[in-house]
């Protein structure tokens, strides 16, 4: 029975030792593929990040050349705008801000027209705000301001100052021009039918369904 026990551990531990042999060769194959799906995914990683890249700087090229404003010109919410030093009539004022790419303020928010007028301290500075006699105020590019936006008493010209916007007539002032950092048109006016031209000087006449009672 002792004999018997013996030889039959001694075929127990040949196996094992047998089974021992074979995992090298196992962990060889597996280390070979391991290595090589480590290789692919180098590969494709290496290949993604050298085209993602050129991608990402160039786009960060285009937003920064995008939102980037002029010298001397300062960004809010979108839109860059200048401040002058002269003065000028607001017709002067409108052509300088053309050939800058821009026209006089326009401002759609109160978070604009607060800015604004943070910036002009103790001046007085035209807008892109005008109207023919006995017409309805509008912007240079032919809409209407908002509802909130009165402005009252006698003159063709808005300007600008530290505690609201008023009217004026022929009078030099300094000016403020504005445009988008995004160079991007404005809309067009919604009110239409009116005959009302969108150049920047042309006066708007007539005054169609705006005129004022």
């Amino acid at each position: 029975m002792l004999m018997i026990s013996v030889g039959t551990q001694t075929s127990g531990e040949l196996e094992t030792l047998g089974n021992s042999e074979d995992d090298p060769n196992e962990n060889r194959k597996k280390t070979r593929v391991q290595k090589i799906i480590l290789l692919v995914f180098s590969l494709v990683f290496i290949v993604t990040v050298g085209v993602a890249i050129p991608l990402i700087v160039l786009n960060e090229k285009s937003l920064t050349v995008s939102f980037l404003c002029p010298d001397k010109w300062i960004r809010h919410l979108g839109e860059c705008f200048y401040f002058s030093d002269k003065t000028a009539s607001w017709e002067e004022s409108q052509r300088f801000c053309v050939s800058k790419g821009a026209t006089l303020a326009v401002f759609d928010s109160l978070l604009t027209l607060n800015f604004l007028q943070s910036h002009a301290h103790f001046s007085q500075y035209w807008i892109g705000l005008r109207r023919e006699p006995g017409c309805m105020w509008r912007w240079v590019d032919g809409t209407l301001p908002p509802d909130w936006l009165k402005v009252t008493g006698f003159g063709i010209y808005a300007y600008l100052h530290r505690t609201g916007v008023d009217p004026a007539l022929f009078h030099h002032k300094k000016w403020i021009c504005s445009k988008s950092t995004w160079a991007l048109p404005r809309s067009k006016p919604t009110a239409t039918g009116d005959g009302c031209s969108l150049h920047p000087i042309q006066p708007c006449s007539p005054c169609g369904k705006y005129i004022l009672n």
